[in-house]
């Protein structure tokens, strides 16, 4: 058994300017956890799942996504889970929140070990630094990023399914929400 996530990767050039953020907290606080996945807003967190089975579960993806239409993204400021992730926030959005409902509901319907993990409110974020250790180091960013401006959007064509190769996430495949 293997793991996945399914998630809204960022795209250029936001994705550069999260990976700039990503890459240089890495370097302060020396741990490049956060950089073992391309910048993404996660939409289902990691569960176990048989590869035998992804046919299946390409075919409901594929079934829940062509029936939704492509979306804006807006981004704006920073916030935090205190005291151990840092994120940009995701401006209110219907539509993500209806995708999440219909992947959650869909799946975990056909395939219960999705839902091995409690579901939790979901709060749609960019995570830029996660994992910090020391509450002072947590304090420090927090107090430079939350004076930074931040602001950015993006359409959203695809879900992409994610892979834990052991090292890092790699994208499964994408499925494609319906044309217009």
């Amino acid at each position: 058994m293997k793991l996945y996530y399914l998630a809204i990767l960022v795209p250029e050039p936001v994705r550069t300017a999260i990976l700039t953020m990503q890459q240089d907290i890495a370097r302060m606080l020396g741990d490049e956890g956060v950089l073992r996945s391309p910048p993404h807003i996660t939409l289902l967190a990691p569960f176990p799942f048989e590869e035998e089975l992804l046919p299946q579960l390409s075919q409901e993806l594929e079934k829940i996504c062509t029936s939704f239409r492509p979306f804006s993204i807006v981004l704006s400021g920073y916030d935090a889970f205190p005291s151990h992730t840092v994120f940009v926030r995701v401006l209110q959005n219907r539509s993500l929140r209806v995708l999440e409902h219909m992947l959650w509901s869909g799946l975990t319907t056909h395939y219960p070990m999705v839902a091995w993990k409690t579901r939790v409110r979901f709060h749609p974020h960019v995570t830029i630094a996660t994992k910090i250790a020391q509450e002072q180091t947590y304090f420090s960013l927090m107090k430079a990023f939350g004076e930074k401006p931040y602001h950015a959007s993006f359409a959203v064509p695809e879900l992409s399914l994610m892979r834990w190769d052991g090292e890092s996430w790699e994208v499964v495949r994408g499925f494609g929400f319906k044309s217009a």
